[in-house]
């Protein structure tokens, strides 16, 4: 699979009934073709995969409503969620239907749709965090 990502100055659409409605990504990954809104080539209408590094101020949005938002997209297939305070991994991917959610804290974590593995303890080297075991996160909601 073919893959591109883009910075976090394209915005993904949630939908094309919806074309006007945008946000801004840490990451966007696009397999094949990016397609765009605008001619400025900003706002990308569809994106693979979506990542978020979490952020006090921002973790209750990405996990809820701008989750929501992401999985009307289409071609999403996964939206990535990364900790920033403690190695936290959370992957909710597109599963038929309907969204499978995994959570990895110090292994392993794939990201299904999109071919790849990541490991947890690669991504958080050098980070001053809590041990994984002791933290309770709350995962994405519907």
């Amino acid at each position: 699979m073919q893959a591109a990502t883009a910075s976090s100055t394209r915005r993904p659409s949630a939908s094309a009934s919806r074309p006007r409605t945008f946000t801004y990504p840490d990451l966007s990954v696009v397999c094949g073709e990016p397609a765009f809104f605008d001619e400025g080539r900003t706002k990308l209408l569809n994106p693979t995969a979506l990542v978020e590094v979490l952020s006090p101020s921002t973790e209750s949005y990405d996990r809820t409503t701008k989750a929501r938002f992401y999985r009307q997209i289409p071609s999403l297939q996964a939206y990535v969620l990364l900790s920033q305070d403690a190695p936290a991994v959370d992957v909710l991917a597109r599963d038929g239907d309907g969204w499978h959610l995994s959570t990895e804290r110090d292994g392993r974590v794939e990201i299904g749709p999109l071919g790849v593995t990541l490991d947890v303890s690669a991504l958080y080297a050098g980070v001053d965090a809590p041990d994984p075991a002791t933290l309770d996160r709350p995962s994405p909601r519907s």
